[in-house]
């Protein structure tokens, strides 16, 4: 059986796309999966490092707020197509698998025209145009929330099914206070975990910059990561140290998730994916600029199942250092919280997912 993955443009769309074809060799060692995507994508630098093929599509996406950039999107298309159709000629898959991003489209449709079963994998709440596109067409749509089938056609809705969002499977187990000290804090004490993504959140550091030493007050510890607009942050007290780290990455995030009592996080589906997988309370501040809004419907999702509070971004710096402390001084908060995040979260949503492409596959063969 041979897959093709494509998917690209964000983390966000490339890690489900590992996780699945992770399950899916798992259950099926002999199966051979190939993904594409773009060259400009994290996709072409990730990808091969997890031990797959990967191959390229040329394509830019659809530029919502500036149309004069879009004068050359026909062109750009008619390469994508091109590039997809190659692709399919010379790889012969037996399904295609995407995972969102512009870069899905013209291989998927062009899949879907030439009778070659497909799979739609959607991660946010408020699903993609590609993903509502294609999942017109799509042998199987999975969703990562409920509420997201209301957005799609009634007469495919016996092909959607809700499996939850794709998570790796090879975080360490460790313990909390030993996840802890590998962070170079105390593993006595309880920790706050801020993540605001690889460029880091702007407005997130700079609020949790003007309250975190308050926090310390209370006798909590802090995991930051601060990502790249990290970097002109003014210099950690001197009394912080040991009991903050502070970095612009982190690298070993299960670690970072078992040590965490609470997660400060935008709401990115990736993330909400890890945050309920590890049963974390969450404060979250949605990116406002993303595409559709779909981090803010994202959470609140987590928030109406009592797993999250959600904060504005405009608000963060006035908010949020009163929302921890109003969720750490209430006797048991956090322990709710953490039951809700834990039962909103769907560990073994990639292996579903694997197990029933193959079970199609199977039975249309």
């Amino acid at each position: 059986m041979k897959i093709l993955m494509s998917g690209g443009g964000t983390g966000g769309h490339v890690f489900p796309g590992i996780a699945i074809a992770e399950a899916i060799r798992q259950i099926m060692p002999e199966s051979e999966i190939v993904f594409a995507g773009t060259s400009r994508g994290p996709e072409s630098t990730v990808v091969p490092k997890y031990g797959f093929e990967f191959r390229t599509i040329r394509i830019s996406g659809f530029n919502r707020s500036n149309w004069k950039k879009n004068l050359t999107f026909p062109i750009e298309l008619m390469k994508g197509l091109l590039d997809s159709w190659r692709i399919l000629r010379a790889e012969k898959p037996d399904a295609v698998v995407a995972t969102g991003g512009y870069v899905c489209g013209p291989v998927t449709w062009l899949a879907q025209r030439m009778g070659i079963p497909t799979f739609v994998q959607e991660q946010n709440a408020y699903a993609g145009f590609t993903s509502r596109l294609l999942g017109r067409g799509a042998t199987r749509t999975f969703i990562t929330y409920d509420i997201s089938r209301r957005q799609f056609p009634s007469a495919i809705q016996d092909r959607i099914r809700c499996y939850g969002n794709p998570v790796r499977q090879s975080f360490p187990k460790v313990g909390k206070p030993e996840a802890a000290r590998s962070f170079g804090l105390s593993g006595k004490k309880r920790v706050i975990l801020v993540i605001g993504g690889s460029l880091g959140a702007k407005s997130i550091n700079l609020a949790v910059q003007s309250c975190y030493q308050y926090w310390l007050s209370e006798g909590w510890e802090l995991i930051w990561q601060t990502g790249k607009s990290g970097v002109d942050l003014p210099e950690l007290s001197i009394d912080s140290m040991g009991s903050v780290w502070r970095q612009p990455f982190i690298d070993r995030m299960g670690e970072a998730y078992q040590a965490a009592d609470l997660v400060i996080s935008r709401a990115g589906a990736t993330s909400l994916a890890e945050i309920t997988v590890f049963g974390k309370p969450s404060v979250l501040v949605p990116y406002p600029w993303a595409a559709d809004d779909h981090q803010t419907a994202n959470a609140k999702v987590l928030e109406a199942a009592g797993a999250a509070v959600l904060i504005p971004d405009q608000r963060a710096d006035s908010d949020l250092r009163d929302t921890v402390i109003r969720l750490i001084s209430q006797k048991g908060q956090l322990e709710k919280m953490s039951a809700a995040s834990l039962k909103a979260g769907q560990p073994d949503a990639a292996k579903q997912i694997a197990q029933e492409i193959i079970t199609v596959l199977n039975r249309e063969t």
